[in-house]
């Protein structure tokens, strides 16, 4: 059985657990780490424990997959802090050297952020700064680098209103960070890292993300490296679509794009600097897709922003194309941080979600695209096999993915933060109230479950749904679908 390492972004299910299940589709034997060392929210992961197991783990592996910025520090929210420096970030990366010294026929695929136009909204307090941070971002760039003097008065403004010292962090911060990427593209070209593709998280048309781009490009083409080193939104869904390449390294699978609405393919997505088609045609580069034209091609459906008649025409296609026996995979991008809840009621409606390939609609466009290809990917494998344990996480993720970002993102969440509003209780930082709130999604959203997706319509009886809160806020769930047999695939920790 072919082994995979996996070092995730830190311990939340889209970093951990999504790697884990597409690998079970795809039968591949994923080791990850104990998740503990892996921290929790603002605690950073153990980056000396994670060096150690690297190297206890590297000899058993066919392929290692690193998320450079738990590596460097400690995780995606440690990244936004002006600690550690760049010397002992670098140091940390220098022990993929020392893997390659060791094991020089290991493949090491490396996944790194540049960083958001932000710091981390931890609680209310911050999230003005935050959201200042960002226009500020903004502001500055088009001043400073486009020449826009008529923002010279908001730019001063902002600058009163957030501390001069967040601005010197955060400028400190995507230096560093930046330089850290510029280390990664030279490991890439001297051999050390085999695939390397570089994350834009969180921004916008405008921002310093823009110069670091272009610096990082050209740093690329010097390199000999262009067009095998990608820049594109993305951040959390990385190691998956690293995975979703070394899933198709021995063949480039071609699949049909299609969009809810072609006329807006174009749109820059939120939280998104480049038009959704643009960071499409990345993503399917990084994971090692194709696409072409053909009946018997499996396809990938962008349900992006469109009418009323345009909703209603892709699901009839989508039925169609099911029914004509086609593989179909769904990247619910119509809105950030859920599905389209009119889209999904439709569907399951026609009792379509069950028959999906891939389905996702979590958080920004990129993570989508990079989750719908990898699962896709992994489902190409299964290529009609009859193999309880593959067949079952293929079914199992598929409902996972459908009632966290269906049922919870778009539904349950919407009505448990209102409470939280009524009571005071802080979304971002629940604080003494996160039992009781866990408690409230659990019961919410298990409910919406038997009324809405039971397990058995997906063939997963005798299966027992799961929900929590995996960090002391509201914003992500951990949905999960036990199914006896099924976790024999999996190893954590050594």
């Amino acid at each position: 059985m072919n082994v995979v390492g996996i070092l995730p972004l830190d311990d939340r299910p889209a970093t951990c657990l999504f790697p884990e299940r597409i690998a079970a589709i795809a039968a591949l034997k994923p080791i990850l780490p104990p998740r503990g060392s892996l921290g929790n929210f603002l605690a950073p992961g153990d980056t000396n424990a994670l060096a150690d197991w690297l190297i206890r783990t590297a000899p058993e592996l066919d392929a290692l997959i690193v998320a450079a910025d738990m590596l460097a520090y400690g995780g995606l929210v440690a990244s936004r802090r002006a600690q550690p420096s760049f010397e002992t970030a670098s140091a940390r990366l220098s022990i993929l050297n020392e893997i390659h010294r060791r094991f020089p026929r290991l493949k090491i695929l490396v996944a790194s952020v540049i960083m958001r136009i932000s710091l981390t909204a931890a609680d209310k307090d911050a999230e003005k700064i935050y959201r200042d941070l960002i226009r500020y971002s903004e502001v500055r760039y088009r001043f400073e680098t486009l020449g826009e003097s008529a923002l010279r008065e908001e730019k001063t403004e902002l600058e009163k209103q957030i501390p001069p010292q967040t601005i010197r962090d955060y400028d400190r911060t995507r230096e560093r960070n930046y330089q850290i990427n510029r280390a990664l593209i030279e490991m890439s070209a001297n051999g050390i890292i085999s695939d390397l593709a570089l994350l834009q998280e969180d921004a916008s048309r405008f921002g310093p993300h823009l110069t670091e781009q272009h610096r990082l490009r050209e740093i690329i083409r010097k390199s000999g490296r262009e067009g095998q080193i990608l820049i594109y939104p993305g951040a959390d869904e990385g190691t998956q679509t690293l995975l979703a390449r070394w899933i198709n390294r021995s063949d480039a699978p071609a699949v049909e794009l299609f969009y809810s609405s072609e006329s807006r393919s174009a749109d820059v997505m939120p939280f998104e600097h480049c038009p959704l088609s643009e960071s499409l045609s990345n993503h399917l580069r990084s994971a090692n897709l194709r696409t072409g034209i053909g009946a018997n091609l499996p396809c990938v459906w962008a349900h992006n922003p469109c009418t009323d008649k345009e909703r209603n025409r892709a699901v009839r296609e989508i039925e169609a194309l099911l029914n004509s026996g086609r593989e179909v995979a769904v990247a619910d991008v119509f809105r950030p941080n859920g599905s389209d809840p009119l889209f999904m009621r439709m569907m399951n409606e026609r009792g379509l979600l069950p028959e999906l390939s891939a389905y996702a609609g979590w958080n920004t466009a990129g993570n989508t695209i990079g989750t719908v290809l990898a699962h896709l990917s992994a489902a190409l494998t299964l290529n009609g096999a009859v193999e309880p344990a593959r067949l079952t996480a293929q079914r199992k993720f598929l409902w996972e993915r459908i009632a966290d970002d269906w049922g919870y993102q778009s539904v349950v969440r919407e009505r448990i933060e209102a409470d939280c509003r009524k009571r005071g209780i802080d979304c971002l930082s629940l604080g003494g109230a996160y039992g009781e709130t866990d408690a409230a999604v659990r019961r919410e959203l298990s409910d919406w479950i038997q009324e809405t997706i039971p397990p058995e319509k997906f063939g997963c009886a005798n299966s027992k749904p799961t929900v929590r809160l995996p960090w002391a806020r509201t914003f992500e769930a951990e949905v999960t679908l036990e199914t006896q047999g099924l976790e024999n695939n999996i190893k954590t920790g050594i």
